[in-house]
């Protein structure tokens, strides 16, 4: 019942923005040559009271791993109850022509992160990650081997284990370069979007 309610708000909000609709989420496409940044709405239910629901606006990149939605880049919005759902659809077109409307291109999401008009609270080497993958995407690859460089130093991490995937993935693509194998990377972080598309619905 609940998730069904969730749903329904933010299909609401998909019909009133003209934005795809999944789930919890509505949502658009930001593609660079076939890669995707996917930001729109995500809507949570309220774990202690059952007539209530928040709603974030979040930014994710799909070129990157994940085996869910990831709220880091984005914000919370408000909460409402369920009732009052017209009255958060008026917040939400604020926020959408206030925060998402201008960017219409991953270069706009690199820059407005980099202006910090978009909060971002996601870890350090999920920001790290966030920067060397989006600058590959955008064929910056002298910008994006620093960001690189830092993801493969995490090896020296003391909790090492817990980046182990990060690490192979950073130090894989990072050789990939330096033989010009642009392309391989090119297919390697297509492979990871499907994954993440699959993942996510979307």
């Amino acid at each position: 019942m609940r998730n069904s309610r969730i749903s329904n708000v933010a299909l609401k909000i998909a019909n009133k923005l003209s934005l795809y609709h999944h789930k919890q989420i509505a949502y658009k496409f930001l593609n660079h040559n076939n890669f995707l940044m996917v930001e729109g709405f995500c809507v949570e239910p309220n774990r202690f009271q059952s007539n209530t629901f928040s709603i974030r606006y979040f930014i994710q990149p799909l070129y990157i791993k994940f085996d869910y939605i990831d709220l880091s880049l984005g914000d919370v919005i408000g909460e409402w109850e369920y009732t009052e759902i017209d009255t958060s659809l008026d917040e939400i077109c604020r926020v959408y022509n206030d925060k998402l409307s201008h960017l219409n291109s991953i270069i706009d999401v690199v820059n407005a992160i980099l202006n910090c008009q978009i909060r971002f609270y996601g870890s350090s080497v999920a920001r790290t990650e966030l920067f060397a993958y989006s600058y590959l995407v955008l064929n910056e690859y002298a910008q994006a081997i620093p960001f690189l460089t830092t993801l493969i130093t995490l090896n020296d991490d003391d909790n090492k284990e817990w980046y182990s995937p990060i690490i192979s993935s950073a130090t894989h693509i990072c050789k990939l370069i330096q033989h010009n194998n642009y392309a391989e990377v090119s297919d390697i972080m297509l492979l990871w979007q499907s994954y993440t598309r699959g993942k996510l619905g979307v």
